[in-house]
């Protein structure tokens, strides 16, 4: 047989390895990419699956809610690679006939494709009261998007908070937390912890509000505060929304706007999402590749790593 020397002798074949201790193993993934698990590891899995964060609207409207965020411990080793999706923030609303859609977009979903139990979380929704992983909110006093399309529990995030009409837009919702009303504070929903890293994900983003109406009557809105899980912050007087952070999956501040006209301020991006799988530490057994010389017989045998 190729490879062996002296009459060399075949047992069984395994992944070569040295053996000893390994420690804990976290990958991040950014984009899209292929999980092998490492030979020898524990039978589980702590995974977390982050959707892209919704796009806001600019011009004193709603924040976008946070991607879906989807924590699963315990799961069961795959057996072979696995693809992995990372979603995109959705692009938020750009003023002016000239620019891009003005009630933002959504984020994209998020996957970890195992074939027995895959792990997917739903991309959060742009800021005109839609659906998503966490919804996003509108102007409309009545309207707000509902969040964990996915009919999943525990869910994958939380409805926006309503708008408050002519003064500004509400909060998107979070991955754990629903947003604020306009005629509050206007705050994104707060994300998710994962305990594995203390780390938040998946923060609503703020809404936006109107200024400088009060002499004809109007009351002066609100801009929505940063959340926790990298939701951006809504502004005021035709200022830009802040975007929602990659890699947390955060909604999309909106744009703001001053009374009587022009373009509004321009609103924030969804955050991009992100996928981590964690693998505990553990021992790992010495084995070889399965064909060795006699001398390297020998030594294993000697070293105790002849594998059984």
């Amino acid at each position: 047989m190729a490879g062996s020397n002296n009459g060399g002798v075949i047992g069984p074949v395994v992944v070569a390895t040295t053996g000893g201790p390994i420690s804990a193993i976290t990958e991040t993934f950014t984009a899209p990419g292929t999980f092998t698990q490492t030979f020898g590891a524990p039978g589980s899995l702590n995974v977390l699956v982050v959707a892209g964060g919704g796009g806001a609207a600019q011009r004193k409207a709603g924040g976008g809610g946070a991607g879906g965020v989807r924590a699963i411990s315990s799961h069961p080793s795959p057996t072979s690679a696995i693809a992995v999706t990372v979603g995109a923030g959705g692009r938020g609303g750009i003023p002016g006939p000239s620019g891009g859609p003005p009630n933002g977009l959504s984020g994209g979903n998020s996957i970890f494709a195992t074939a027995s139990s895959p792990i997917s979380a739903t991309g959060g929704g742009f800021a005109d009261s839609q659906p998503g992983g966490s919804g996003g909110s509108g102007l409309p006093t009545s309207a707000q998007g509902t969040g964990n399309v996915g009919g999943y529990s525990p869910v994958e995030g939380y409805n926006a908070g309503v708008g408050a009409g002519t003064p500004g837009g509400g909060g998107g919702g979070g991955a754990g937390q629903v947003g604020s009303s306009g005629s509050s504070n206007s705050n994104g929903g707060s994300g998710y912890s994962w305990p594995v890293n203390s780390t938040t994900y998946g923060g609503g983003g703020g809404g936006g509000g109107l200024t400088g109406a009060t002499p004809i009557g109007l009351p002066n809105g609100t801009a929505g505060s940063a959340s926790p899980g990298g939701g951006g912050a809504g502004t005021i007087n035709n200022n830009a929304g802040q975007s929602g952070t990659d890699g947390l999956g955060g909604g999309g501040g909106s744009g703001g706007f001053v009374y009587p006209g022009g373009d509004s301020g321009a609103a924030g991006d969804g955050g991009d999402g992100v996928v981590i799988v964690n693998q505990g530490a553990f021992t790992q057994s010495a084995s070889a590749s399965g064909v060795w010389s006699l001398q390297k017989q020998m030594s294993l045998l000697k070293q105790s790593k002849w594998p059984s």
